[in-house]
């Protein structure tokens, strides 16, 4: 017993690099095919794929981003959008289609900002309201007239009548979307003094009645002046 406690410092260590020599490294870097790939993710380098080759290195492995990069030439252009024409598509439209630009155009997710109230005008015997589109995603608009009378209008739409008005009333527009409705544009309209057209027309008849008047006294008083002539010679 007293032999195998007391062995040769040597032999001791060669027991011990032995132990050593025979237990798992765990620091050994994995082992990829030629063909294998790996995606880093959870990590700042989210989206980016290890293409390894044929090295003997890990470190040598080649990093290729998949993130799609912005042309650095070239300028992204406006929509050829007019907020103030009737019936054409919808800056989202064109934007999605030709990959053009809205800016400052907001989202469905907030109510629309106030349109731009145009002229309110007197066509034929109805009031038109015009109006031009806010830089706002938008599904329609309310026209009120009064405060009480509500009128609706399809998005692509930039004006629309409301009838018509003998007094002198506020003329509202607003516009819709599914998060809500915008503050109102208004303005104040004054009908025209729809009696005009009746005067000037009473005017103008007694101007061809008086023309027709005077050309008759004319005539007669020509005739007579005729017939006193005539009447003289024969006389003399």
């Amino acid at each position: 017993m007293a032999a195998k406690r007391d062995l040769p410092l040597p032999l001791l260590l060669f027991c011990l690099l032995k132990t050593i020599s025979s237990l798992p490294m765990t620091s050994q870097p994995p082992e990829f095919g030629p063909l294998d790939s790996v995606t880093l993710l959870g990590s700042p380098t989210e989206g980016f794929v290890i293409v390894p080759e044929e090295y003997d290195d890990v470190d040598d492995y080649t990093v290729i981003s998949t993130v799609p990069l912005v042309p650095t030439h070239g300028v992204l252009e406006r929509c050829d959008y007019k907020p103030c024409l009737e019936n054409q598509p919808s800056c989202y439209e064109l934007s999605a289609s030709f990959g053009c630009l809205c800016p400052g155009l907001s989202t469905n997710k907030v109510p629309p900002e106030a349109p731009n109230l145009g002229l309110v005008t007197l066509n034929g015997s109805d009031v038109t309201v015009a109006w031009c589109e806010p830089l706002s995603y938008v599904t329609g608009y309310i026209v009120t007239v009064g405060g009480q009378e509500k009128y609706t209008f399809s998005k692509d739409k930039r004006s629309g009548s409301i009838g018509q008005v003998d007094d002198v009333v506020q003329v509202c527009v607003s516009a819709v979307n599914d998060a809500g409705k915008s503050k109102a544009s208004c303005t104040m309209y004054e009908p025209s003094d729809r009696s005009l057209p009746l005067k000037v027309g009473l005017i103008g008849g007694v101007l061809v009645l008086l023309v027709v008047l005077l050309m008759v006294a004319l005539i007669w008083r020509r005739r007579r002046q005729r017939k006193q002539e005539a009447h003289i010679s024969r006389a003399q």
